[in-house]
């Protein structure tokens, strides 16, 4: 039996230290188990709010203004190879047949400085998607 609409919804926050020197890459993940008809993708969206300061840095350093977020459609079937979908998206996704589970997942970069430089970092992820399942 169909479940109908789903929100799979997860926020991460973390505040490091300011005298580290490093803060690793962020991975996170969230799941619902679908029924296996026909799954349809509608939104996949992410925000992400924070900030790094830095302490004795000299030099350039990038940093991304958004969250790396990926939605994974599992199957039952071991032939069927999983089905990734990425954020933002506000398009509906066509009807896919057999999911059983759908993953979301946040991922976010690290940083390093060389000493006697430190860092400060604060972040803040939020993702969500939406997804229907009908018959």
């Amino acid at each position: 039996m169909a479940k109908g609409s789903i929100m799979i919804q997860m926020e991460v926050a973390e505040f490091f230290d300011p005298t580290v020197t490093s803060v690793p890459w962020l991975f996170a993940h969230a799941f619902d188990t679908l029924d296996g008809d026909t799954t349809i993708v509608r939104e996949i969206a992410a925000e992400k709010i924070g900030g790094v300061a830095f302490n004795r840095h000299t030099g350039s350093m990038d940093l991304t203004d958004g969250a790396y977020v990926k939605l994974f459609l599992i199957f039952a079937g071991q032939d069927r190879p999983l089905q990734s979908f990425h954020a933002p998206s506000h398009v509906p996704s066509p009807g896919i047949e057999g999911a059983g589970m759908a993953i979301l997942e946040i991922e976010d970069p690290g940083y390093r400085i060389d000493s006697p430089g430190t860092i400060a970092v604060g972040r803040l992820i939020g993702a969500h998607t939406y997804i229907d399942e009908v018959e």
